[in-house]
């Protein structure tokens, strides 16, 4: 039984995992990192929700968010409230090339070549899967516009 648990566990963390990414893009896009770092201390939930521009009746989701955050290592918590790292400390919004990275690897359009794998794989086309869902150009044509 303990080996089909494990299976389990096994199977849930590989069908999820992309919610990290999109929490992490969340968390660029939000600027929580530059808030939290010009908050100058421990910021607390409610002063973050502020700070983000946040309505008070999605503060628990942001509070959930800053959960996940937390134990992926990208922020860290104190009784006085959610504190850098040195992982988070590496997605600023502003003047971060990590940041940017995160929302470059999770623009929509530059994602959607992994939802076409099974079907490319069944294919005889000779172009790659990222030429196959951008209608036969290159990576490079796509991101030069």
């Amino acid at each position: 039984m303990n080996n089909l648990r494990s299976s389990e566990v096994s199977f849930l963390n590989q069908s999820l995992t992309y919610i990290g990414s999109f929490a992490l893009k969340c968390a660029v896009q939000l600027g929580i990192s530059d808030r939290i770092n010009a908050y100058g201390r421990p910021m607390p939930l409610r002063e973050l929700a502020q700070s983000v521009s946040v309505p008070p009746e999605k503060e628990p989701m942001l509070g959930r968010l800053m959960q996940l955050l937390v134990q992926q290592g990208v922020y860290a918590e104190s009784p006085d409230g959610y504190q850098l790292t040195s992982f988070s400390e590496l997605i600023f919004k502003e003047g971060s090339n990590s940041g940017m990275f995160v929302l470059f690897q999770t623009e929509p359009d530059l994602m959607k070549h992994w939802h076409l794998m099974s079907q490319w794989l069944r294919t005889s086309d000779s172009g790659t899967l990222f030429e196959m869902a951008h209608d036969g150009k290159s990576f490079w044509e796509v991101t030069k516009g």
